[in-house]
């Protein structure tokens, strides 16, 4: 969280660890859509755009300015447990996604382009 916050300015922060929760949270719920060779080429189009999203929201955290300690440890309290909680189902979907027919062209897909 604390990297995530590093280039955020407290105006920003808030709006953009949110934009990152549901990034990762439509991820882990696209992926979850993968069950046979056939789905997971299906969800391709739906990761690469989720991917290219995130790199977005990512190249916007870099640009902003570091918010205060303050405002950073109140994010950390009001988001840390639903970035924790996103996370686990991100590595969660990774691994079963990994042992599906055709999942790691699924899982190369979230590499953005």
């Amino acid at each position: 969280m604390a990297l995530l916050l590093a280039g955020c300015a407290p105006d920003d922060a808030e709006s953009l660890v949110k934009q990152t929760v549901a990034v990762m949270d439509e991820t882990a719920q696209a992926m979850a859509t993968v069950k046979d060779e056939a789905s997971a080429r299906a969800a391709v189009p739906r990761l690469q755009a989720l991917a290219r999203r995130r790199k977005l929201i990512e190249e916007k955290i870099a640009t902003v300015k570091t918010p205060s300690q303050a405002d950073q440890v109140e994010l950390q309290k009001k988001y840390a447990a639903r970035l924790a909680e996103v996370t686990g189902k991100l590595m969660q979907e990774s691994v079963r996604v990994s042992a599906v027919p055709g999942g790691a062209g699924a899982l190369d897909a979230m590499d953005p382009k």
